[in-house]
């Protein structure tokens, strides 16, 4: 340790390694436990009572480094720092107007040395020239740059959809400006367009965050994403003349027009065709097929976005007399973000095994994509194992669907399933809730894992469980097209109570009791049913609004165009012709005088 210096997290386990008992043996200083209860100072001891004397103490050991004492009066002006590297000295030199002490003035009183010299231990390993630039900055008296800094990263300021983030308490002013507009007088059409405007105004929206929040008003009914029409811009004369509020209703582009005349957007004029429900729409809002999301990322994003939105609806008082209303959709918005995650687990992973295997031998929607012998499948990886995407060969198909009915079925399906000829016998689209999911247990899986597939490889077929199911009237935004006689025979069919599917368990572990299923089911002469395509999975609270069919609704224009007739029936494909011949011109036209434009140099 001596001649070397130890660095400081070394240097701290060496002194606590110390064995105080027998240092203090071989320097003979030991205390009882008296006396150190008599170190402490005490109201007796303040006036200079019963002091002890002084102790002579253990003194560092040479060897180890220490940085020389600060001085108690600081120079007139800042010291310069200078580091010899070749000698390892330290030269500390002050300015021109020190003054050195005198043998009349006590060291303590005298001001900082002209030059003081410490030197270091001469095993001390030398400071770099670059490194003692850094740790000693030289001002050199050079102006620094502008865009020079700490080379830390600036925070972003908040966007106001943070967890922590919470609106800033509002001022008397405000207080008072926000009683105005959101007072008992004014309709809730009007409290709710000014809510919705100050929001937009008040939160730092991107384009996807301002993309969710656009839609989630437009099914709500109200005009959003779409500014006023010959509104024109903000130019000098408009800002200086205007108040904030007319500024801000000049830029808006949320509103709730009276007298619309688009029958998807919500008209205060004949409110008997809505209602105020903010929990219906969150519920409808927040489907598979409405955000569209592909990851967890938008998952929470969107639920973020509509509970922020509630939030502050709630903050500001914008509508008291729907307050239960508001705490139910923002309940609602939490639970969608579990839901909403368990099937985008779930739909990577079906229709599963057993599924594939029997719709690729019956004549089922997988039916046909691969081929025979399956020469084009790849290896497949550990994170993607979703057969319906790599296929599946005839062979492991049909290995797959007869290992399915030996454990899951009892003996007389099994000798059923090996004698006869299997067809199907009935597919139709059906509508199922989830009222109990029986997943595998070890013992199953155990026995799954020891039956070899096709190539008489072990631990390749996945073991099943059974998710029960009842009838569900479905998400009713299209309606199955049947004949007079297939309506009739639907409905006077007796449909069972409940019905049990065999899935795999990695789709059943992401199943949750209350889940809506949309499937096409197939049924075998054998009795048995399987999903041969699932068509969507929704949440527990899924709720069907007649606005989803507004979504893309346009007014209907009248088509000046002739009909065609008998003397001319050709006249929608004439009209096509003009039109297409119309746009071709149009464009040699803008090309022409883009041409025309060029320079005579430029090719």
């Amino acid at each position: 340790m001596a001649g070397s210096m130890l660095p400081a997290e070394e240097l701290s386990r060496a002194i606590s390694e110390i064995n105080l008992t027998t240092l203090a043996s071989r320097t003979g200083l030991q205390y009882t436990q008296d006396e150190l209860l008599n170190l402490r100072p005490g109201p007796e001891r303040e006036n200079g009572e019963n002091r002890h004397s002084p102790v002579e103490g253990l003194k560092t050991p040479p060897s180890v480094l220490a940085p020389p004492p600060t001085p108690e009066h600081l120079p007139d002006t800042p010291a310069e720092t200078e580091i010899d590297t070749d000698s390892s000295h330290t030269l500390h030199s002050a300015s021109a107007g020190s003054r050195s002490p005198t043998s009349a003035e006590p060291q303590s009183q005298a001001n900082i040395p002209k030059a003081a010299l410490t030197v270091a231990d001469p095993n001390t390993p030398k400071i770099p020239a670059e490194v003692a630039r850094k740790v000693h900055p030289v001002d050199d008296g050079k102006p620094k740059k502008k865009g020079e800094g700490s080379g830390k990263k600036r925070v972003p300021a908040p966007t106001g959809f943070e967890d922590w983030y919470a609106d800033p308490p509002i001022t008397p002013a405000e207080h008072d400006e926000e009683s105005e507009i959101y007072g008992p007088d004014h309709s809730f059409a009007e409290r709710i367009e000014k809510c919705i405007q100050r929001y937009r105004g008040r939160r730092k929206l991107d384009g996807q965050r301002a993309n969710i929040l656009t839609k989630f008003l437009m099914l709500g009914g109200v005009d959003a994403g779409v500014q006023k029409a010959f509104s024109g811009g903000l130019d000098r004369e408009t800002v200086e003349n205007s108040t904030a509020q007319e500024i801000a209703a000049i830029q808006a582009i949320d509103h709730i027009r009276t007298g619309q005349k688009n029958a998807k957007y919500y008209d205060p004029a004949h409110p008997e065709h809505w209602v105020v429900d903010f929990v219906a729409v969150v519920k409808g809002f927040l489907a598979p097929k409405m955000i569209g999301a592909e990851s967890v990322e938008e998952i929470e994003r969107t639920s973020a976005v509509i509970t922020n939105f509630l939030n502050y609806l709630l903050t500001h008082s914008v509508c008291p007399e729907y307050t239960e209303d508001i705490l139910e959709a923002r309940r609602i918005c939490g639970q969608a973000v579990t839901e909403l995650k368990a099937i985008l687990a779930a739909t990577r992973h079906i229709p599963g095994d057993f599924n594939l295997a029997a719709s690729i031998l019956y004549g089922g929607h997988y039916s046909g994509i691969y081929p025979p012998d399956g020469r084009w499948v790849v290896e497949r990886s550990d994170q993607d194992d979703n057969r319906a995407r790599n296929g599946l060969n005839n062979l492991e198909a049909e290995r797959i669907f007869k290992t399915a009915i030996a454990f899951a079925g009892d003996s007389e399906l099994f000798v059923e399933a090996m004698r006869s000829h299997i067809d199907v016998v009935r597919a139709e689209t059906r509508y199922f809730e989830v009222v109990r999911i029986d997943r595998p247990n070890v013992k199953t899986k155990e026995e799954y894992s020891k039956v070899k597939d096709h190539l008489g490889r072990a631990g390749n077929i996945k073991a099943l469980g059974v998710v029960h199911v009842r009838h569900w009237e479905g998400p009713g935004l299209e309606s199955e097209d049947m004949t007079d006689d297939e309506s009739k025979e639907a409905e006077e069919r007796d449909r069972p109570l409940l019905e049990k599917f065999w899935l795999e368990d990695m789709i059943l572990q992401h199943f949750f009791i209350g889940m809506k299923l949309e499937a096409v089911v197939r049924e075998l002469n054998i009795g048995v049913k399987y999903f041969d395509k699932f068509q969507g999975l929704y949440c527990s609270f899924y709720t069907a609004l007649p606005n989803e069919k507004m979504a893309y609704w346009k007014e209907p224009v009248p088509n000046e165009r002739p009909a065609p007739t008998e003397d001319d029936p050709d006249m929608d494909e004439k009209a096509q012709n003009a039109i297409i011949e119309g746009e071709v011109a149009d464009d040699e036209k803008i090309f022409g005088e883009k041409k025309a434009k060029k320079p005579a140099g430029e090719a």
